[in-house]
């Protein structure tokens, strides 16, 4: 096992993940093989200076990573189960709860809420679609003009 100083780890990390996605380009410039990269997401606070503190969406892994990953890929997509709030009581004494029907949704453009975005044609699809792979090509397409 490889001992790192404080904080070292990181660095030698951002190498593998850097090593990750040359990997990956070979693939997808080489083999012409599309690559999806999921991962799992964290609340946290943002602290804009324009505006109240709110909660945000963001990847759960190092910064670092983070930013090399949002860097490199062409299209970044945030898919979660629809949700609203539901207000119940009477005046003064309610409680809000999160209701939803269970219908799954990608989300292509960044909001203040979470990540998303992507180059060219990616860039130009609908902001919200069902998650559904044949979906999001035929919006692909559409805004490739196809």
């Amino acid at each position: 096992m490889r001992w790192f100083k404080f904080s070292k780890g990181y660095e030698e990390a951002a190498r593998v993940w850097d090593e990750l996605t040359q990997g990956l380009d070979y693939l997808r410039k080489e083999r012409g093989v599309g690559c999806v990269l999921i991962g799992h997401v964290r609340v946290r606070t943002f602290n804009d200076p324009l505006v109240t503190p709110y909660d945000r969406y963001e990847w759960d892994i190092n910064q670092k990573a983070a930013s090399l990953l949002t860097k490199w890929a062409d299209c970044i997509l945030f898919a979660r189960m629809k949700s609203f709030t539901s207000e119940e009581g009477k005046k003064g004494s309610t409680k809000t709860h999160a209701v939803g029907s269970g219908e799954r949704c990608l989300y292509t453009q960044e909001r203040p809420s979470h990540p998303g975005g992507g180059r060219g044609a990616y860039g130009r699809t609908e902001y919200e679609l069902p998650l559904d792979y044949g979906k999001w090509v035929a919006a692909v397409a559409r805004a490739s003009g196809k």
